[in-house]
């Protein structure tokens, strides 16, 4: 906000099971969640923004001072929270 910029949450965490690439299992044919295909909104590290240009622009220059990455290509409004400490 000091800059003029707001950025605003669209989307944050999302159940594993909402998120996760199916796998078969041994027993009967049902599926469950592959550990390996977790994705960043499960680990509670993924977030998508409402980003304007402006905020886009400030997230792109500032996001990664504060441990954010872009998240996924094609995906302007998508960050991952990546601490470097």
């Amino acid at each position: 906000l000091a800059d003029g910029v707001r950025l605003d949450l669209a989307g944050s965490y999302r159940a594993p099971r909402a998120t996760a690439v199916e796998r078969p299992t041994d027993l009967g044919g049902a599926s469950t969640p592959d550990p390996a295909a977790l994705t960043d909104f499960a680990w509670g590290t993924g977030v998508d923004l409402r980003l304007d240009g402006q905020a886009l622009t400030w997230m792109t220059s500032n996001g990664p001072r504060y441990g954010f990455t872009p998240g996924a290509s094609g995906q302007p409004w998508h960050w991952t929270y990546r601490p470097t400490h």
